[in-house]
């Protein structure tokens, strides 16, 4: 009968989408047909919750503040954590306290308590990290990050806020002690990124593209950093106040060619002139300058191009059946320096030698 009961209390719930419940008790109700967020993560787990970067975008999974001790540590599901992750973050520990002795530890969990089965084992993981490494720790809630004032932490050394979704940590932030967070929400509390997750990823392969800052330095190298087994991460896009250590995957610079790039050609020869951009997410918005022979061709060159696509990333702008013949016989140097979308420029040359040429 009982059953029965909570089956009807259910359907009603679901049918009745007025009616809200709390599922995971944590004070946000997970209206039935909206938006359900079972772990407390920040992400709706009724449907594939799987956030795959834009193509060429560099999302961020290790960031510290320029100028503060607070640090994003994107590996956020710390119980499927291994080697080398668990090593970076007793290194991001070290770097945020430099100078100082660590004896006690705020640590915000899911819900301030801790044990080997989910949502309160990420929690359990870090606090046996801690307590192998001799730290107090006394355990909130992640609620409690929005509630204590700024005075509260006078005694702690650091605080280190473990779970996907950020509850507001601007007074963890006013109280001026180190801070670790495993939350992309938080990379506006900490004023490096806008508050959002642009990349979550259940993989093990990432590029550090920094490691002269602390915590990536010897014995970690520039290039691909493999973790021994995949676990869930959170990226973020930095703004400039970040330093990225660790990205998801290596920038890929844009590339400006011409053809034809060098080379002999006659005077009786038409070829496409052709820029080719191969790049993600940057286009070209305009030709800053063109010469030839040091002749500024920009006008010309500007109206000439018809505009293509590369498939596999980038544009073309192709100038069809120019001639040899408006060339100067012997050598000539056509350069051209291009702005792009993301406010940078690209510049590249190419030397033809011109053979003068008759034909019947």
């Amino acid at each position: 009968m009982k059953l029965i009961q909570l089956l009807f209390i259910v359907l009603f719930i679901v049918l009745n989408p007025a009616y809200a419940a709390d599922l995971n008790l944590d004070g946000i109700n997970d209206t039935a047909g909206k938006f359900i967020d079972l772990n407390n993560d920040g992400f709706d787990d009724s449907v594939d919750r799987n956030i795959t970067p834009s193509a060429g975008t560099n999302e961020s999974i290790l960031v510290a503040h320029n100028n503060n001790p607070h640090l994003y540590f994107g590996w956020y599901r710390t119980s499927q954590m291994t080697e080398p992750g668990w090593d970076l973050f007793q290194r991001a520990i070290d770097w945020a306290t430099t100078g100082s002795v660590v004896s006690n530890v705020i640590l915000f969990t899911y819900n301030g308590t801790i044990d080997y089965t989910s949502p309160n084992n990420d929690g359990m993981a870090v606090y046996d990290h801690l307590l192998a490494q001799g730290y107090s720790v006394e355990l909130h809630s992640q609620m409690d990050a929005a509630t204590l004032p700024p005075s509260y932490y006078s005694s702690f050394d650091i605080a280190i806020y473990i779970n996907g979704y950020g509850y507001n940590a601007a007074n963890i932030v006013a109280s001026g002690i180190p801070f670790i967070t495993t939350s992309a929400q938080h990379s506006d509390d900490i004023s490096i990124g806008n508050g959002t997750s642009s990349l979550h990823q259940y993989r093990d392969t990432f590029e550090i593209i920094n490691n002269t800052f602390g915590i990536t330095t010897s014995p970690y190298s520039l290039g691909a950093l493999q973790f021994t087994s995949p676990m869930w991460t959170d990226g973020i896009t930095p703004n400039s106040n970040a330093v990225v250590l660790v990205v998801a995957d290596p920038t890929v610079n844009p590339v400006l060619t011409i053809f034809p790039a060098q080379g002999v050609l006659a005077t009786t020869t038409h070829f496409d002139l052709t820029l080719i951009l191969e790049a993600q997410a940057v286009s070209i918005v305009n030709i800053a300058t063109a010469t030839l022979n040091g002749a500024d061709i920009t006008a010309l060159v500007s109206g000439c191009f018809l505009s293509g696509t590369v498939i596999s990333g980038g544009e073309t702008l192709r100038c069809p059946r120019v001639s040899g013949a408006v060339l100067t016989t012997g050598e000539n140097t056509f350069s051209i320096t291009v702005n792009l979308s993301d406010g940078s420029t690209l510049n590249t040359s190419a030397v033809w030698t011109v053979l003068e040429t008759t034909e019947p």
